[in-house]
């Protein structure tokens, strides 16, 4: 059976999964999609949203993993242009970066960010 980009992406949406109820800070909500044209993970946060794509690294099994596809490069640059903060990241460490980045990493202990239902 063939392997999906779906399926080679999962233990990366799951780890996100597990760490995002630990990093972020209270009050973010947060998603993580099935793969398609729209990035899989949505951040919402005083009032900001962001947008995470997550794409395998390429290599020889995957020469093409860092290109997006035309529709989503269409639906990425809407998003930009709507307001929406997008990156594409390719680990569980480039993911930590950009919360990083965007002050989104919590710090201090307390009550957790809420996630999927």
């Amino acid at each position: 059976m063939e392997t999906t980009d779906q399926d080679a992406l999962e233990p990366l949406r799951a780890v996100v999964a597990q760490v995002f109820d630990e990093i972020l800070p209270s009050g973010a909500v947060w998603r993580v999609s099935p793969i398609g044209d729209w990035p899989e993970i949505e951040i919402i946060h005083h009032g900001k949203v962001y947008f995470l794509r997550l794409l395998k690294h390429p290599g020889p099994d995957a020469p093409s993993a860092k290109y997006l596809s035309p529709e989503a490069k269409r639906v990425h640059n809407e998003l930009i242009h709507a307001g929406a903060h997008v990156w594409i990241c390719h680990s569980m460490s480039d993911v930590k970066s950009v919360l990083r980045e965007l002050g989104l990493v919590d710090v201090t202990p307390g009550p957790t960010a809420s996630g999927p239902a």
